[in-house]
C-alpha cells in the first residue's frame, strides 16, 4: 500500500511540474513553451542559418560544425551526420528521428532542403579528401558551390514551395472547400507559415492560400502543383520566387520521364557524384539509427523509464533493418533488434513482479 501511495505522489509531482513548465518538442527540433513561444527553432531553420554563415565566410553559431580530432580524424557527433563527407568547419545534417521513408528525402527536408538541394550543398561543402577518394571531376564540384550560393541567397525557395504545396494539399484532401477551412487552426497555421516564408501580409497570405486551393488540379502530379504553387504565389503577392529554374525543372522531367540524357559528359559526371552522395547519407542514416537503437538498449534504467526506452529501441532498430543498405549495416541493426528485445522482456518482467524500484 506505501508503494502505491509513494507512486501516486510521484505522479501528481510530474504531472504538476509538467503543467508549471510545459514546453512541446516537436519532432522537426522546434520547442514551444506552454504560452505557445517558440524556445528553439526547427532543424530546418537552424541548419539554414548555418550554412548561410558557413558560405558566407561567418562563423557558425548555435549549430554543429564537422571538427577534427589531434589525429586528423573526424569527431562523430550524436544526432548528426556528414563528418565523414564534409570538410572541417562544415554544419553537420541533423538526422531525423525516425526514418519511415526514402532517408535522404528525409534528411533534407529536415535540414530545409529539398533532395536536389541537398546533394548540391553537400557536394559543395564536402571535404577535399572525399572528393579525391571519389575521384570527382572539380567542374563539378565548382558547379555545386555556384547553386549552394544561388540556394542560400534566394533563401531556400524550393523548400519552402514544397512545405506550401504539401499542406495544401493535404489539407484539400480534408475540406470539401476553403470555406470549411479558413474558420479551422490549421488555416492560421498554415497561413502564418506563407507570410513567414514570403514575407508578405495576413491578406496577402490568406489569397495564396485560397487560389492554390481553388485552382491547382490536384489530379497533377506534385511537380504540376509545385509549379502551380509558385505561379500563384507570384500572381497574388506580386513577389519573384528565384528558385534558379528549379520548378521548371520539374516539370521538364515529368514531361520527359524517359527521355534519354542530351548534355554532355559533364551532365554525366554530375549523376553519379550525386548517387554517390546519396548512398552515403542512406548508409549513414541506417547506422546512425543503429546505435541510436543499441544506445538506448544499454540505458541502466528501472521501471516504466526502462519500459519505455526499450521500447524506442525496439521501434529505431525496426527502422534501422527497414533502412539498412549494406549487409553490415543490416546485421549491426539485428542485433540490435535482439539486444532491445531482451530488454523489453527484462522491463516487463520486473514491472509484472514488482521488483522495479520506485522512482
Amino acid at each position: 500500500m506505501g508503494k502505491l501511495i509513494k507512486l501516486l505522489f510521484t505522479i501528481i509531482f510530474i504531472y504538476s511540474v509538467n503543467h508549471s513548465y510545459a514546453l512541446t518538442f516537436k519532432s522537426d527540433g522546434t520547442v514551444i513553451s506552454s504560452s505557445g513561444e517558440t524556445i528553439t527553432k526547427s532543424f530546418a531553420e537552424r541548419y539554414q542559418t548555418a550554412l548561410t554563415q558557413f558560405l558566407n565566410g561567418e562563423e557558425v553559431t548555435n549549430w554543429p560544425i564537422v571538427k577534427l580530432s589531434s589525429f586528423g580524424n573526424p569527431i562523430k557527433q550524436k544526432g548528426f551526420m556528414g563528418e565523414k563527407i564534409l570538410g572541417e568547419g562544415a554544419p553537420l545534417f541533423a538526422l531525423p528521428k525516425h526514418f519511415a521513408g526514402d532517408p535522404v528525402q528525409l534528411i533534407s527536408n529536415n535540414n530545409g532542403m529539398v533532395t536536389d538541394d541537398f546533394i548540391q550543398v553537400m557536394l559543395a561543402t564536402a571535404s577535399n579528401k572525399w572528393i579525391e577518394e571519389k575521384n570527382f571531376d572539380q567542374s563539378i564540384i565548382d558547379e555545386a558551390k555556384v547553386n549552394a550560393n544561388k540556394i542560400v541567397e534566394s533563401d531556400f525557395p524550393a523548400f519552402k514551395l514544397t512545405v506550401i504545396t504539401n499542406e495544401i494539399i493535404k489539407l484539400k484532401s480534408q475540406n470539401k472547400n476553403f470555406q470549411e477551412l479558413e474558420n479551422k487552426n490549421e488555416f492560421k497555421i498554415l497561413k502564418s507559415q506563407v507570410q513567414n516564408f514570403f514575407s508578405t501580409d495576413e491578406n496577402i497570405a490568406q489569397e495564396i492560400i485560397q487560389n492554390n486551393f481553388e485552382n491547382n488540379n490536384f489530379n497533377q502530379e506534385l511537380e504540376f502543383i509545385i509549379s502551380d504553387t509558385k505561379s500563384i504565389i507570384e500572381e497574388t503577392g506580386s513577389l519573384i520566387i528565384n528558385d534558379n529554374g528549379w520548378t521548371d525543372s520539374l516539370k521538364s522531367e515529368v514531361q520527359e520521364r524517359v527521355q534519354k540524357e542530351t548534355d554532355t559528359a559533364l551532365r554525366d559526371i554530375k549523376n553519379v557524384a550525386a548517387n554517390e552522395a546519396a548512398n552515403i547519407a542512406k548508409e549513414e542514416a541506417s547506422q546512425a539509427a543503429k546505435e541510436e537503437a543499441a544506445a538506448a538498449a544499454k540505458e541502466e534504467l528501472t521501471g516504466i523509464a526502462k519500459l519505455e526506452a526499450a521500447l524506442a529501441a525496439r521501434v529505431a532498430a525496426e527502422e534501422a533493418m527497414r533502412d539498412a543498405v549494406t549487409e553490415e549495416a543490416a546485421r549491426a541493426a539485428i542485433e540490435a533488434m535482439d539486444e532491445a528485445m531482451r530488454d523489453l522482456e527484462e522491463a516487463e518482467r520486473e514491472l509484472m513482479e514488482g521488483d522495479a524500484p520506485l522512482p
